[in-house]
């Protein structure tokens, strides 16, 4: 049984329609593929980035955490600083209240020998 013309003009196209599919699916699959490795590349640009963010986020946290630290050591300075000037205060105030006592007692003791 050989097929007549028409069966085999038939046959060519359906031939040449498959051909062209597949064609279309080769492209479509090539476009994937290209679409997939460019999601890729971004997904590990991405992944650089967040990493680095991270990084620098750590960074910042160990800064701000040894900031802190030092910020409550200069506090503590201040507050001994502060508490010895009060001290020396107190003590001048002390010596001044002496010194005072002293030269009243002159002027008295000196007011009793002019008498």
């Amino acid at each position: 049984a050989v097929p007549d013309a028409a069966g085999v003009a038939s046959l060519q196209e359906a031939l040449r329609a498959k051909e062209a599919a597949l064609a279309k699916a080769r492209e479509a699959s090539e476009e994937l593929a290209a679409a997939r490795q460019g999601f890729e590349s971004e997904r590990r640009r991405l992944e650089g980035n967040l990493r680095a963010r991270e990084a620098a986020a750590e960074k910042l946290h160990s800064q701000t955490g040894s900031l802190e630290s030092e910020a409550l050591l200069w506090k503590e300075r201040y507050q001994e600083q502060l508490a010895e000037t009060r001290r020396q205060k107190d003590a001048g105030d002390a010596e001044a209240k002496k010194a005072e006592q002293a030269s009243k007692a002159v002027s008295e003791t000196l007011a009793e020998v002019a008498a």
